[in-house]
């Protein structure tokens, strides 16, 4: 076809604006159309569209095409529509954080779940997976009624000793909390125990069957050296005086090797122990008996003794066993859904925080 006359772009321009000035939708604008070509038969005229995600509009295009594969576009901005360096960006608020998945997670909903949720967890870590809980209770819902709401927001205030109704008034107070946002966290907690049970299924039955060993609880006592020497001195007092770990610990530290011997006690279920520890106390039966002295392994930056003092052989039907394995179940769930995120965090270079915490 000839390049195109100026009626033919005069009244291109006129359907534009129109458009534009009426903010018409992508149908209304494809209703219009054949009035428009049946003026111009011999042009090849069409029409495209972008949908803003900045501010919701709507901004359309003329394309008329030309012999030799060339194409001329046509584009109206009115005065009151998203200026041209605009087009193409995200629309985002001063309170939004971060987005995954599509789901936004505000910064004051970020701030409340610091308290609550997953503790001992990387604080970036644990926002990025409120936003997967967040998506997957969005796809599938749970309901939860005011008892188990009541229940989450019991447990709540004991993690945080909020044993009172004063001591709850005061933390409310020094916190900004409100009694509707409380209640928020509570439901939030519910409903992330509920999809939690969803989630694990029947397989905490399993992984107990499977490994049931691996969860026994082990008192155990252990004492870190400096040096190699200061740890087999340890042993050596231990094994050759009758003495106790922490005995012989005692009485090397008496002897003049002040800084240089760190004594614990603490009770630890088995897959929770050091990896050279439990490797050591397999090599010497695996039973962990009572009275089990391993070491000196060389742990972190020092040489660590372990005694084993009681074992508790794992119970499959304990409750607080069986919370811990779900969570562990429900942990690695979490993980995989981090794997395959879109993660983009509204704070700092977008481009150098995107799945920073995947």
């Amino acid at each position: 076809m000839p390049d195109p006359t100026p009626d033919v772009l005069h009244d291109v321009h006129a359907f534009l604006d129109s458009l534009a000035h009426q903010r018409a939708s992508p149908e209304a604008a494809l209703a219009g159309l054949p009035s428009l070509r049946a003026r111009h038969p011999g042009a090849d005229i069409d029409v495209v569209w972008e949908q803003q995600a900045f501010d919701g509009s709507t901004h359309f295009d003329a394309l008329i095409r030309q012999d030799a594969g060339k194409t001329i576009s046509v584009s109206v901005c009115q005065d009151h529509a998203l200026p041209w360096p605009l087009r193409g960006l995200q629309r985002w608020k001063d309170s939004d954080l971060v987005r995954v998945n599509g789901v936004v997670l505000s910064v004051a909903d970020a701030i409340a779940q610091l308290d609550v949720l997953w503790e001992r967890v990387p604080l970036m870590q644990r926002l990025v997976d409120r936003c997967l809980v967040d998506e997957a209770l969005a796809r599938e819902p749970v309901d939860v009624s005011v008892e188990e709401t009541q229940q989450a927001l019991d447990a709540m205030r004991r993690g945080r000793g909020l044993l009172s109704v004063a001591d709850l008034e005061a933390w409310m107070k020094d916190s900004g909390a409100t009694w509707q946002m409380l209640e928020a966290m509570a439901t939030q907690l519910a409903r992330t125990a509920k999809l939690r049970e969803r989630t694990v299924g029947d397989r905490v039955d399993e992984v107990l069957a499977h490994d049931l060993r691996s969860f026994d609880m082990i008192a155990i006592a252990t004492a870190q050296a400096r040096s190699e020497q200061t740890a087999a001195a340890v042993r050596d007092a231990a094994l050759r005086g009758g003495r106790s770990l922490l005995e012989a610990s005692q009485h090397v530290f008496a002897q003049g090797r002040d800084g240089e011997i760190e004594t614990s006690l603490r009770r630890v279920r088995r897959h929770r122990l050091e990896a050279a520890v439990e490797r050591a106390i397999a090599a010497a039966g695996g039973a962990g008996d009572t009275g089990l002295l391993v070491g000196p392994v060389p742990v972190g930056d020092g040489h660590l003794l372990a005694q084993v003092l009681a074992v508790e052989p794992a119970e499959p039907r304990d409750p607080e066993l069986r919370r811990l394995v779900a969570a562990r179940l429900f942990d690695e769930w979490l993980r995989e859904q981090r794997r395959g995120a879109h993660i983009e965090w509204f704070w700092g270079s977008v481009e150098g925080t995107r799945n920073v915490a995947g």
